[in-house]
C-alpha cells in the first residue's frame, strides 16, 4: 500500500534534462506540503536504463524522453517508431506504473548538424508520444506547448533543454501535468487540486526583457516577438 507524505519520481532521461526533474520533483514537494500543512518528502533516480527502474510492487512514478531520438536522423522513421513502441509496451506493462512522456519543444539550432532533419524528426516523434497515450496510456507532458507560450528566445534554448530557464520552465510543466493526471495511488486527489492551482502561480524565471532589443522596420515602425507571437508597432 502506498505511504501518503512521501515518494519517489523515477527518470530515463538525458544529462540536461535532469535538472528539469529536480525542478519538478522540488515543485511537487513544495506544492503539496504547503497545500497539506504537513512536510512531503518526493525523492528522484535517474536510472541509466529501464533495466535498472525500481521493481517494487506498488503505485511507481516514471518520466521518460525523447530527446535523445532527435539526432538519430540516419535510422530510417519506421524503425525508430518500431523500437519506441517496444519500449513503451515493456514500461507500461507494470500495471501500477505511470508512465510519462514530454513532447519536444519545436526549435532546433540551426547550426546543429542536420537541423531541418532534426526539427522533422522532433514533429513525427510528439506525433508519436500523442499516440502512444491513445494506445498504451502513457501520460504525456505538453512542454511544446507550455514553453513555445513562452518562447526558446526567452528561454535561451532549443529542444534539447539546456540552461536554467528551460530547465525550471519545464520542471513547472512536468509538476502540473502530474498533479493533473497519474498521482491518484499516491495523493489524495482534492490534495493534488489545490496543489496545482498553487503550483500554476508559480512563474519560472526568464531572459529580462531588456536583453532583447526590437527588429527596426524601415523608418516607421518595429516588430516585437514574445512567447512565439510577433506585433508591429508603428511610430
Amino acid at each position: 500500500m502506498a505511504e501518503f507524505n512521501r515518494f519517489k519520481v523515477q527518470a530515463l532521461v538525458t544529462p540536461d534534462e535532469r535538472a528539469a526533474v529536480c525542478n519538478a520533483v522540488e515543485l511537487l514537494a513544495r506544492g503539496l506540503t504547503l497545500v497539506d500543512k504537513v512536510p512531503w518528502t518526493l525523492e528522484y533516480a535517474f536510472p541509466a536504463a529501464p533495466a535498472g527502474l525500481d521493481q517494487s510492487p506498488g503505485p511507481s512514478i516514471v518520466i521518460t524522453s525523447l530527446i535523445d531520438e532527435v539526432g538519430r536522423v540516419e535510422e530510417p522513421w519506421p524503425d525508430c517508431e518500431a523500437r519506441l513502441r517496444l519500449r513503451y509496451q515493456e514500461l507500461t506493462a507494470h500495471p501500477e506504473r505511470a508512465v510519462y512522456i514530454g513532447t519536444l519543444l519545436r526549435y532546433v539550432q540551426p547550426d546543429l548538424p542536420s537541423a531541418p532533419a532534426r526539427l522533422t524528426r522532433i514533429r513525427r516523434l510528439n506525433l508519436l508520444a500523442l499516440n502512444l497515450s491513445r494506445e498504451m496510456g502513457v501520460l504525456v507532458a505538453d512542454i511544446d506547448r507550455d514553453l513555445a507560450d513562452i518562447g526558446a528566445r526567452n528561454l535561451q534554448t532549443d529542444y534539447r533543454l539546456q540552461g536554467p530557464y528551460a530547465s525550471q520552465a519545464a520542471g513547472k510543466s512536468l509538476a502540473m501535468t502530474m498533479l493533473l493526471v497519474g498521482l491518484d495511488d499516491l495523493v489524495p486527489f482534492e490534495l493534488q487540486e489545490a496543489a496545482r492551482r498553487l503550483v500554476k502561480t508559480f512563474l519560472p524565471p526568464q531572459v529580462p526583457v531588456s536583453r532583447h532589443k526590437p527588429d527596426i522596420i524601415g523608418n516607421f515602425g518595429y516588430r516585437v516577438t514574445a512567447g512565439g507571437l510577433s506585433q508591429i508597432v508603428m511610430k
